[in-house]
């Protein structure tokens, strides 16, 4: 037996048999703009504006993480009881991708939010965190 079937035995045992519910996260909304994260900081000093970086078109991060959300959905579709997918493009994004909002940088570089981007996506996606906070363990004795 190959290991890609003993480790595909070894999940279906995890999804099903713990009556874990699991969240997965999809590919998150990058940018490429150069962020100097001194500047974000709060000091005694003030910090010289940076330059703006140019919005991110949703569709274009929708074809960039196609290939990994398409494989979230393939898990939530074998396992519809234990698993949800968060797609952050579906939180984040509107017609266009933000890297500032209302003057607070969501972004500390590339790929990792900054607090005020962190309280973003908190607030826009909390009806899915709720989901799986308040999610009641799986009955176990009725599946098979």
């Amino acid at each position: 037996m190959g290991s890609t079937t003993k480790q595909h035995r070894s999940d279906d045992r995890l999804l099903r048999h713990t009556g874990r519910h699991f969240l997965l996260i999809g590919e998150q909304v990058s940018n490429d703009c150069a962020i100097d994260k001194t500047g974000l900081m709060p000091g005694p000093l003030w910090h010289a504006p940076q330059d703006p970086c140019p919005l991110i078109n949703r569709d274009d991060m929708i074809r960039k993480g196609a290939d990994l959300n398409s494989m979230l959905e393939r898990v939530r579709a074998k396992w519809p009881a234990q698993v949800d997918v968060l797609l952050p493009v579906d939180y984040l994004c509107d017609e266009q991708c933000p890297v500032v909002r209302d003057g607070a940088w969501l972004y500390i570089d590339g790929g990792h939010f900054s607090v005020a981007g962190a309280r973003y996506m908190g607030d826009r996606a909390e009806t899915a965190f709720i989901k799986l906070i308040r999610a009641a363990p799986l009955d176990l004795e009725a599946r098979p």
